[in-house]
């Protein structure tokens, strides 16, 4: 869903961008010296637009990538850093970089986080999150969902669940 803001608190509905299928979980960045790129949770092929306003599905192969939830781009150290929550138990890696400006991206040889953390209340493991650039590091803030028990979700009820937010350097 495409809405406009000039204040950040007052917001108007533009349109639906992918009109075939709803999206969720996006993500848009813009290529150096080129068009705008969105990625959607699930969708293999991304969306690109000239003006953010009128989108067409993106020809470029290399920007088709196997994208699980919640995709985040963010540049650092100059390069483009791709991550998302990877699909399934079994998952491919999410870490993805660009030297480019963000047209071709290579797969990186681990995911950020990959196991269960001994931190106190991650009972789950990591779901998505922005790697957010800080001086010479870059934090991962990420988000876990665990019971009130400290283990992992299992109850689909409300009052048995929480989810916390965590930063990993």
């Amino acid at each position: 869903v495409h809405y406009i803001s000039k204040n950040l608190s007052h917001w108007q509905y533009v349109e639906f961008v992918r009109k075939d299928q709803p999206a969720y979980d996006s993500c848009v960045f813009r290529i150096k010296d080129g068009p705008w790129i969105m990625f959607s949770a699930h969708e293999q092929y991304p969306m690109e637009s000239n003006d953010l306003y009128n989108w067409q599905p993106c020809k470029n192969q290399s920007l088709q990538l196997p994208i699980g939830e919640g995709p985040h781009v963010t540049t650092w150290k100059g390069r483009q850093w791709l991550n998302f929550e990877p699909q399934g138990p079994s998952a491919i890696k999410n870490v993805y970089s660009s030297i480019d400006g963000g047209r071709n991206w290579l797969q990186q040889q681990s995911n950020l986080i990959t196991d269960y953390s001994t931190r106190r209340f991650d009972g789950g493991h990591a779901h998505q999150g922005p790697i957010l650039p800080h001086i010479e590091e870059a934090l991962y803030l990420y988000f876990v969902e665990f019971t009130v028990n400290n283990t992992a979700s299992a109850s689909n009820t409300m009052n048995d669940r929480r989810s916390l937010l965590q930063v990993a350097v």
